[in-house]
């Protein structure tokens, strides 16, 4: 009863008609928050500085790296956007994990032993991807992540920043693996255990429901709340993304501003969800609003941020 009305008070109170319809639903992840187990380009998580090169191929982008320690890794985000050749905005493309192949020491291995999706939209940021089952790695190891698709989303290759610690290799459906000699220095940050990680199951098309909002990778039977907002851009604390280390939570940012709170709690498995109603109002067509999580585990009163979710309420 609490969800449904503070959902539908969001909606009644702050959306403004919107004169432009037959809007697709869409959510899709973006700004991850926590402490990660690795950092390349990330720049205090936000997106200040920051230039990526944009360039269009039909290529699988794979970006190396050698673990520092022992990873339990349930995904990653990466420094991106659409092309302006992609289908479609929001774009899915494919995640991958790849081991060092033990035949070719410096490369990764020809099958993914990881996989997942990342929905991207046009605007440069941190896109989140989570894989299907969480991947390990030994310390000293050498692995690799990508994504699938450069075409329809940009290769993360930021001007000006760091070079990965292993070399970036490149194919094409039927083709092996290649040292590119186009991207570099790319952004991206490793998801492991602990760090909460936010998504949705459906869309919040008008009217559903069976949109939900759903955190996994939390603490196990511990309290978690949802934060919804309608801006992404200033927050209770100033300009959206907001350093939390100013508050005493050092390592986590708020990417959401939030009018409106949703308490909730994980089960043995560490996931809750949040069903979201969305009503029959047409009025709701193409707004958009912002969520994102937090956890207190209870075993060891931890406080943890996950990323956050853009959501596009609309009647396609």
């Amino acid at each position: 009863m609490q969800r449904l009305l503070v959902v539908n008070i969001l909606f009644s109170a702050l959306i403004a008609t919107n004169a432009n319809a037959q809007t697709t639903a869409a959510a899709h992840a973006y700004g991850y928050s926590g402490a990660s187990c690795l950092q390349h380009n990330e720049d205090a998580q936000t997106n200040s500085g920051k230039i990526l090169r944009t360039q269009t191929l039909p290529n699988e982008y794979c970006y190396g790296f050698t673990a520092a320690s022992a990873l339990t890794i349930h995904g990653f985000a990466m420094f991106t956007k659409t092309s302006p050749v992609a289908t479609a905005t929001p774009f899915t493309m494919g995640t991958a994990f790849y081991p060092e192949n033990p035949a070719a020491l410096g490369a990764p291995s020809a099958t993914a032993t990881g996989t997942g999706t990342m929905t991207v939209a046009d605007t440069e940021g941190w896109y989140v991807t989570e894989f299907a089952a969480p991947v390990t790695v030994a310390s000293g190891e050498n692995f690799w992540v990508s994504g699938l698709d450069s075409l329809n989303v940009f290769a993360s290759s930021i001007v000006g920043g760091d070079p990965s610690s292993l070399t970036i290799y490149w194919r094409r459906v039927g083709t092996t693996w290649a040292p590119t000699g186009i991207v570099s220095n790319p952004g991206i940050v490793l998801i492991c255990e602990s760090t909460p990680i936010l998504g949705v199951t459906n869309t919040p098309k008008i009217p559903s429901t069976n949109f939900s909002i759903d955190l996994s990778n939390g603490p196990t039977l511990s309290l978690c709340n949802l934060l919804l907002g309608i801006s992404n851009t200033t927050g209770p604390l100033g300009a959206l993304p907001t350093d939390l280390g100013l508050i005493g939570f050092t390592g986590t940012n708020l990417w959401c501003s939030m009018e409106f709170t949703l308490s909730g709690f994980t089960g043995t498995a560490g996931k809750t969800a949040w069903p979201v109603p969305i009503p029959a109002t047409t009025s709701l067509d193409g707004f958009v609003f912002y969520v994102q999580a937090y956890t207190i585990s209870t075993m060891t009163s931890t406080f943890s941020v996950s990323n956050a979710v853009q959501c596009t309420a609309g009647t396609l």
